[in-house]
């Protein structure tokens, strides 16, 4: 099987045709709008370095898929602790300054408004230790928006060691099964998209890659500097990216968000023809199921871990 450079976009396939893509929804100002007070708010409480503050910008069964930890982080508890281990103990760690900013935002409807941009991790003294791109889920409540499913990745550094996944020790075992709230039909559909989605980096075909995106969607991995809109330009980026190790993936969790929409988050892993590790990582996507009961990609977000061992 194929790879897009290394990264191991896991996505859902439904099979069609990427020409003659229609135009990309435009980011909608209100949204952005929404998106920009949560941000505000989040910075609040990551400038406090309030773990707990930062969690309860989640909804209660919220997810958190960042590429500095290998298993995700479910619930509030959950989240709270991996915030902790994210900014470190106050007294002995250096605050990490955060830069946010928003690319693209929808309001989908029933409560649901997707968003995207970049991260940008600065020290004390504002070297750059840090860049990555963000695909997250929210939902509007009384107290504004929250987070359904944060998926966040920090872009490869140019010069990373070609074997550092070979040679790093400390692999998280992943929990047993799948944790699911959907019905066996949508089952069915996701692992047959999955299925051929791995099928189209095995023969190295972007438009089939491409196939697994609604018409609006989204990818957004960490190798590309900017998301890629709409079928065309997804399978333009695969058919350039498409190189020669192996992907493999696994599902941890997908969960009714809405009556079409699906949060859908897991695992991936590549090696090379020699059976090499080459990379591994989470992805955390936005499902939107379609009238005839097929699954597709309306956002995909994922990377490689680039944590400590």
């Amino acid at each position: 099987m194929k790879l897009l450079s290394g990264l191991a976009t896991l996505a859902l396939i439904g099979l069609c045709s990427c020409a003659g893509s229609p135009k990309q929804p435009a980011s909608q100002p209100k949204a952005e709008a929404q998106i920009d007070e949560f941000t505000t708010k989040f910075l609040v409480e990551w400038n406090e370095r309030d773990s707990d503050g930062l969690a309860g910008l989640f909804t209660d069964d919220g997810v958190r898929v960042v590429s500095g930890e290998q298993l995700p982080a479910t619930g509030r508890d959950a989240i709270a602790r991996s915030f902790a281990q994210t900014m470190g103990d106050p007294s002995l760690t250096e605050k990490v300054n955060l830069n946010i900013t928003v690319a693209h935002a929808r309001d989908l409807g029933n409560g649901i408004v997707i968003a995207d941009g970049r991260f940008e991790a600065t020290d004390p003294d504002g070297t750059v230790t840090l860049t990555g791109k963000w695909g997250n889920v929210f939902r509007q409540t009384d107290d504004g928006l929250r987070l359904l499913l944060e998926s966040a990745h920090a872009e490869p550094a140019a010069d990373a060691d070609p074997d550092r996944f070979a040679n790093m020790t400390g692999r998280a075992t992943p929990p047993a099964g799948s944790d699911r709230n959907v019905g066996a039909q949508q089952i069915a559909a996701l692992q047959g998209l999955i299925d051929l989605y791995l099928e189209g980096f095995n023969t190295g075909d972007g438009e089939m890659l491409a196939s697994a995106f609604a018409p609006d969607g989204a990818q957004i991995i960490a190798p590309v500097p900017t998301a890629n809109r709409g079928r065309a330009a997804i399978a333009k980026s695969a058919n350039e990216r498409l190189a020669g190790d192996t992907l493999s993936a696994t599902e941890l969790r997908a969960r009714w968000i809405s009556d079409t929409l699906i949060a859908h988050n897991g695992l991936w892993q590549t090696h090379d023809a020699d059976g090499k590790l080459t990379g591994f990582g989470q992805w955390g996507n936005l499902i939107e199921l379609q009238p005839d009961g097929s699954a597709k990609l309306l956002v995909e977000c994922a990377g490689p871990f680039h944590g400590a061992d």
